[in-house]
């Protein structure tokens, strides 16, 4: 019973990554001139995302759960979160930061 929720869970978390993934490249390829309206529409859709993928997690929580019970469902979001850190970790270093001006 868990492999299908998985499957469903992983099709619809990838929908999400797509749109981080875009956002990333946005703000890559406009890092150097980004402007303020370019800057809050990057940081909305963000948020946006980061929100999405929170109640993505709580919808499969909810019915993994009663496939597995709490505590596997719980194990699995734990794994989960710390995998997705992994991934998150290489992109993040790759992407451009703000460069701090010696006075």
């Amino acid at each position: 019973m868990f492999w299908p929720i998985f499957q469903e869970y992983d099709a619809e978390l990838t929908k999400i990554g797509d749109g981080r993934v875009q956002l990333i490249m946005d703000y890559a390829r406009n890092y150097e001139n980004l402007s303020d309206d370019q800057a809050d529409m990057l940081m909305t859709k963000a948020f946006e995302l980061e929100g999405q993928r929170a109640v993505l997690k709580k919808k499969y929580f909810d019915q993994m759960k009663k496939a597995i019970g709490a505590g596997q469902a719980a194990k699995f979001y734990l794994i989960e979160n710390q995998i997705q850190h992994i991934v998150d970790l290489p992109i993040s270093a790759e992407l451009p930061t703000v460069k701090t001006v010696s006075k």
